[in-house]
């Protein structure tokens, strides 16, 4: 089995970033997303989206930017992470991306768009990247508390261990000092090789399967927003029947007014940024 191909890019093609944030270490790695210029406008101040979040629990969340038909791709991408962040997928919290192609874009689809069975090989690098960026920056965080060599750490199952000695430091234990460091250039981390890996090619049962078996999951159809309107198609009774009238001044009305409430929303914000309140960094 050989690796996926690495895919063509631009020189707007990757955005990197790395915050501290709320006693969180937050690992922004990059997705191959085209000409997004609009990105930008879409970061917020100081804070460049993140794929990855780890609080000091050593809760471990992956913002999931693709979407869940049936397909499987919620396990096989938190499976993608927690291969080389060195954690169990029982140790792997989803949450779902919003919609945003300037954040989120599928590389290969251009687009924050799920299908053409593309979600692993947009996805392969730079989420397996992202594990260990993060992975590197636990381990050296630990070797600085210990004042020890990084090389001789090993990262085990959401925390560092240094067998020497039999310490042992979790990952929320180590996020705070983590996130002191310079976040890795994603070139520079070292994936595993294929026959290496503990998880992927190997069965593992569906992470979101429980929910869906509760109740819990919440799906398009259970969502309801205050003043939400539902529409149905109207079909003829007949072969070939034609609508003789449509009465569209509702829909039209209500139409002008959610435009005119995103208008005031965009100038809220605007307002409430400065000349400075923007940072963004693109390679």
């Amino acid at each position: 089995m050989s690796e996926p191909s690495s895919i063509a890019l631009n020189r707007r093609s990757f955005i990197k970033a790395g915050a501290a944030l709320a006693g969180s270490l937050i690992i922004d790695f990059a997705i191959p997303v085209g000409e997004c210029p609009a990105f930008a406008q879409a970061a917020p101040p100081f804070a460049p989206n993140a794929f990855i979040r780890i609080d000091r629990q050593g809760v471990v969340t992956l913002v999931m930017p693709m979407v869940e038909m049936g397909q499987g791709v919620y396990t096989a991408m938190a499976m993608l992470l927690a291969e080389e962040l060195e954690v169990g997928l029982d140790q792997v919290r989803l949450e779902h991306a919003p919609p945003d192609d300037a954040l989120y874009a599928n590389a290969i689809l251009q687009s924050q768009t799920t299908g053409l069975s593309s979600t692993i090989r947009a996805f392969w690098t730079p989420l397996r990247q992202a594990g260990a960026m993060a992975r590197t920056m636990l381990v050296a965080a630990a070797a600085k508390q210990w004042s020890v060599d990084a090389t001789s750490c090993q990262a085990q199952r959401g925390a560092v261990v240094h067998a020497a000695s039999s310490r042992r430091l979790t990952y929320g234990e180590l996020v705070d000092t983590a996130a002191t460091f310079p976040v890795p250039v994603r070139e520079s981390v070292v994936l595993k090789p294929l026959d290496a890996m503990s998880l992927i090619g190997r069965s593992a049962k569906r992470i979101e399967g429980p929910e869906k078996v509760n109740g819990r999951t919440e799906f398009g159809i259970d969502v309801r927003l205050p003043g939400m309107k539902i529409a149905a198609i109207a079909v003829s009774p007949v072969l070939g029947g034609r609508a003789t009238q449509v009465d569209e001044r509702a829909a039209l009305a209500g139409r002008q007014h959610r435009r005119s409430r995103r208008r005031r929303r965009r100038s809220h914000v605007g307002s409430q940024e400065g000349p400075q309140g923007r940072s963004d960094s693109v390679g």
